[in-house]
């Protein structure tokens, strides 16, 4: 997500792991959280013995405030979305690379000392993993991406089908090489950067031949019914989505501005992960729905949003969904909310459940598309929003816009927003948490 210049994505990915892999070190260690101390201060404790270039609960807590539209890292939103990653402006990216990375060491050095503790329990030399355990943070870079885009293009069908193959070969070489070791043969020399970059490589090659599996797989299941066009038209609509309220955030200062920046990246993200049938991109969904509630209160209850505003970092996603009216969308929040943090695999199963549940009813394939359906129908509250927004600031783009988008129009949108918050409030009663 760094690469591909979406701050959003990176946000959601690095406070994923960080959570994780901090609740990891948190039981491994039996370090309790004493009364009268935060989650960030205790992350900054738990952490220090590692040395962080930035403080761990600094790093959660700017993570996690970008993610509900406000904070540090606002700037590297809008660097995004309005100044289209300007290779000029790319200082304003410098805080968002600096904490995902962070996050990120801090993660992988937990996973490295879970490999030093297996090791032990299976009966190792104690010199075979003492070496791990003076490994740094990072390593300094020997090499350098280039001009590889694809790389981290998003891995829709028009993408895959054009260079998929070429992009899963990526990292044959070095799946090469890891079976081999694993043989016990020898492998090819190469320094610490070369062996990540082409560990890099292999992942993106993983994924984008899980993604060509994936379609095949759903053009026979779906036979005549397989509709690719439809795909291209979501991201399409996802482009005008994002693009027209990058528009509106460089007419507009304050709040609603960064709530339109935010959203922006944040949908963008979340469909690229959703095409890589990632969880995360749920994180992301409820970012927008967090903004395009947001939006909502300070159309239509100003004095409200003011004061909800002057909450900082106490506000939370509920409280701009209850102000905006959309109490009905509490089943949805708190399944959001399950994807968005540290939660049981039970736990998990069931706010999937409670998605695939809200979808239309006569959807056969709720079970499927939950996720997908889900983004969809956050899209289009989205986009209703940025609606009543282009009318206020700019007729003509307002009719461009709902000229080319489906369900187009205040009208259109308000009722489609409808009929989801009717399917979420039938839901309201779904128990998330396993016993």
């Amino acid at each position: 997500m760094l690469l591909a210049s979406n701050p959003l994505g990176a946000a959601a990915v690095a406070r994923t792991q960080i959570e994780r892999w901090s609740y990891n070190r948190i039981v491994s260690n039996g370090i309790e959280q004493e009364d009268g101390v935060s989650t960030s201060e205790h992350y900054t404790t738990i952490w220090m013995p590692e040395g962080p270039k930035v403080p761990a609960g600094t790093v959660w807590t700017s993570l996690s405030e970008l993610l509900h539209g406000r904070g540090p890292l606002l700037d590297s939103a809008r660097w995004e979305s309005i100044d289209l990653a300007d290779p000029q402006r790319i200082g304003a990216s410098r805080e968002i690379f600096l904490h995902s990375l962070t996050a990120t060491e801090l993660s992988l050095r937990q996973v490295l000392l879970g490999v030093v503790s297996l090791t032990r329990n299976l009966g190792s030399v104690a010199n075979s993993y003492h070496p791990l355990l003076e490994m740094p943070l990072s390593l300094p870079s020997e090499v350098r991406m280039g001009d590889s885009p694809t790389a981290v293009w998003p891995l829709n069908l028009e993408m895959l089908s054009s260079m998929g193959e070429a992009v899963a070969r990526y990292g044959a070489a070095h799946l090469s090489d890891v079976e081999k070791l694993a043989s016990g043969q020898k492998t090819r020399e190469l320094v610490y950067s070369a062996r990540s970059l082409e560990a890099f490589a292999s992942r993106r090659g993983r994924a984008a031949s899980t993604a060509i599996r994936a379609f095949e797989a759903e053009r026979q299941h779906l036979g005549d019914r397989f509709a690719p066009k439809d795909l291209a038209q979501r991201e399409l609509a996802y482009i005008w989505l994002n693009e027209t309220a990058a528009i509106l955030a460089s007419w507009i200062d304050g709040p609603v501005s960064d709530a339109l920046t935010v959203a922006s990246s944040a949908l963008r993200a979340a469909f690229w992960l959703w095409l890589e049938d990632d969880d995360r991109s749920m994180v992301l969904a409820r970012t927008v729905v967090d903004q395009t509630a947001r939006l909502r209160v300070w159309r239509v209850k100003p004095e409200k949003a003011e004061n909800i505003e002057a909450r900082g970092s106490r506000t939370s996603t509920r409280d701009w969904i209850d102000t905006a009216g959309w109490r009905r969308l509490s089943i949805l929040n708190r399944s959001l909310g399950e994807f968005s943090h540290t939660s049981l695999p039970a736990t998990l199963a069931n706010a999937r459940a409670a998605l695939s549940a809200i979808q239309n009813q006569d959807d056969a394939h709720a079970e499927h598309t939950a996720r997908g359906g889900t983004l969809n129908e956050i899209a289009y509250a989205f986009g209703s929003e940025i609606s009543y927004l282009t009318r206020a600031y700019h007729p003509s783009l307002a009719a461009a816009f709902e000229s080319v988008l489906p369900y187009a129009g205040v009208d259109g949108t308000e009722a489609r927003v409808e009929q989801w918050l009717q399917r979420c409030w039938m839901h309201r009663g779904l128990t998330l948490r396993a016993n």
